[in-house]
């Protein structure tokens, strides 16, 4: 586990946030780090209200949820940022 110091210091290492819909409705997310320092963390991602859990492994926490339709907003919940990202899942 972690403790809310270690989550704030972790936010300034958040490289991008992507985010897309496949075709059937499937949202893939995915938080990038710049450095391993976040390995084994577990971040939090929301999609609208929604929140999920995403270990982080080699720099990365890959989020795959579905089945969605119509626009939906990710966003990083923890490490607390404000990146977002919009998607436009089929309707």
């Amino acid at each position: 586990d972690y403790t809310r110091c270690n989550l704030q210091c972790h936010a300034e290492r958040v490289r991008r946030l992507r985010a897309k819909c496949s075709d059937s409705g499937a949202i893939r997310a995915k938080v990038i780090f710049k450095d391993h320092s976040a390995d084994g963390y577990t971040v939090y991602l929301t999609i609208d209200d929604d929140v999920y859990a995403v270990g982080v492994v080699d720099r990365r926490a890959i989020l795959f949820a579905t089945t969605f339709r119509g626009p939906h907003t990710i966003g990083l919940l923890e490490p607390p940022s404000d990146l977002t990202v919009g998607v436009e899942c089929p309707p």
